[in-house]
């Protein structure tokens, strides 16, 4: 595995753990007791669909709220990734 790849990959870890850590804190992403796959996902697309709008609204209101999103809005790219996969 090239050097390049290693370190895109530790680079995306954070956005990733970051990503959880509010799926988790904002919008329920662990309160699901489903016993199917259909369930689970359809589940997990509210979440990422939730924390997508949520990220939008932070960004957009961003000059007038005084929040700093340096490190978040990157975050806006692997939200919509999660978004528009298709799933299977």
């Amino acid at each position: 595995m090239p050097l390049s790849a290693l370190a895109k990959a530790s680079i995306m870890r954070w956005p990733i753990e970051q990503c959880f850590h509010e799926g988790k804190d904002q919008v329920g992403m662990d309160h699901y007791e489903h016993r199917s796959w259909p369930a689970w996902h359809r589940h997990m697309t509210y979440v990422f669909l939730a924390l997508h709008f949520l990220l939008r609204l932070r960004i957009r209101y961003k000059k007038s709220s005084g929040l700093d999103l340096a490190a978040g809005a990157h975050l806006d790219r692997v939200y919509i990734s999660f978004s528009i996969s298709p799933a299977q």
